[in-house]
């Protein structure tokens, strides 16, 4: 892809395994992060600092498995009781935007792209920054990176947008300024 996005959300529910998860790729003033969101997985929520080598390993998929011909993918499959759902929104800094959304089906590749995506952020674990108790909204990371010289960002409401309290908003912007 000539023009490299600055927001990916990979969301899956498979509800046959117990994998629910929302993986997200951030860019934004202060820099590229992951975060995710795991229920019923031994895992964590999290952010961690992206390199430029991570951000590269998520485009070149997105290239491998022809994202953008999952643009505008809409189906319902409701004739399976148990199954999954998938959805993907990929944005560029240009406006551009790749929506696709399934039930029990998808468009070729975005599984596949999804289950890489995972993998990726299985092997920076241990570089992801959790916090007992702080539960990340779709919303939390845009507003943490965002630059915040003349806007009015308070840890109050960086709290309200983790879900968490005042000093534990402080702890997670401090270690994502190191």
């Amino acid at each position: 892809m000539k023009n490299t996005p600055n927001y990916i959300q990979f969301r899956y529910t498979g509800m046959m395994i117990g994998d629910i998860y929302t993986l997200y790729y951030v860019k934004g003033g202060k820099g590229a992060y992951l975060y995710k969101k795991f229920m019923m997985m031994e895992d964590t929520n999290g952010v961690c600092r992206v390199d430029e080598e991570t951000e590269k390993r998520l485009f070149a998929l997105l290239d491998e498995f022809n994202a953008p011909s999952w643009n505008g993918f809409y189906k319902n499959n409701k004739n399976v009781l148990d199954g999954y759902s998938a959805d993907i929104t990929v944005k560029y800094p240009s406006g551009e935007k790749i929506s696709a959304v399934g039930y029990n089906e998808s468009p070729e590749g975005m599984l596949s792209f999804g289950f890489e995506m995972k993998n990726v952020f299985f092997e920076k674990k241990e570089e992801f920054i959790t916090f007992e108790g702080m539960d990340f909204n779709k919303d939390a990371l845009p507003y943490i990176i965002k630059e915040n010289g003349k806007d009015d960002f308070t840890l109050e409401k960086a709290a309200r947008n983790l879900e968490c309290d005042e000093e534990t908003a402080k702890r997670v912007l401090e270690e994502l300024e190191k």
